[in-house]
């Protein structure tokens, strides 16, 4: 295998595998900020509010764009903030989210846990704009990269020289294969097969 083609997996592999503990540590520290008499309830997504943002980073409304001062601005993106619902004994609520998309299908298919206040149910957090389709994705394929690079270094390639006769001349050729049966198959699917016989094949990397 090629070492480029290692290095690229692992290199995939270990991104996968860091970008899922700063998931679990965002997660987990917005969780110790909500005071620790609030409630959970799920909630989901019912609107959007739509933002312009700007290639320097500044983020805007789409009733500040429209101001002739912002008209002549390169836009990045749109971004969709979503606008959460949830009910609370039977009452219903909404909450504006601080984190934008730049997908509207995004924001409509997360999970939403929502945290408020017993007291007062407007008082509410979003923690967790569930990943949870994407980190499983993360990793899954970094699951299986794993396996793929143990595999992979489990049986590695080598380079067999297979020696034979050509009309009486003696001919080389070189094949790179995991073993010497798959060396001798690519042997013989090659068209040096049908006009060479073969006096000696030998591992030589």
């Amino acid at each position: 295998m090629s070492k480029i083609v290692l290095i690229i997996s692992a290199i995939i592999f270990y991104g996968g595998i860091i970008l899922i503990f700063i998931y679990i540590y965002k997660k987990i520290n917005k969780e110790n900020q909500i005071p620790e008499n609030y409630s959970k309830v799920k909630g989901k997504c019912i609107d959007y509010n739509t933002y312009i943002k700007f290639e320097n980073g500044d983020i805007s409304t789409l009733e500040e764009y429209k101001k002739p001062i912002n008209r002549f601005r390169r836009i990045e993106n749109h971004l969709y903030y979503p606008i959460i619902y949830y009910e609370v004994d039977g009452k219903p609520y909404e909450i504006s989210g601080k984190t934008g998309w730049n997908r509207k299908i995004a924001i409509f298919k997360n999970n939403y846990s929502v945290y408020y206040n017993p007291d007062n149910p407007h008082e509410a957090y979003i923690v967790d704009y569930n990943h949870c389709l994407f980190f499983g994705f993360i990793i899954f394929l970094s699951i299986i990269l794993f396996l793929w690079m143990i595999i992979q270094l489990s049986y590695p390639e080598h380079e067999y020289q297979i020696s034979c006769n050509v009309s009486g001349f003696k001919g080389e050729y070189t094949f790179v294969a995991k073993t010497e049966e798959e060396a001798l198959e690519k042997w013989q699917e090659s068209i040096y097969s049908k006009t060479c016989n073969i006096l000696e094949i030998k591992k030589v990397k």
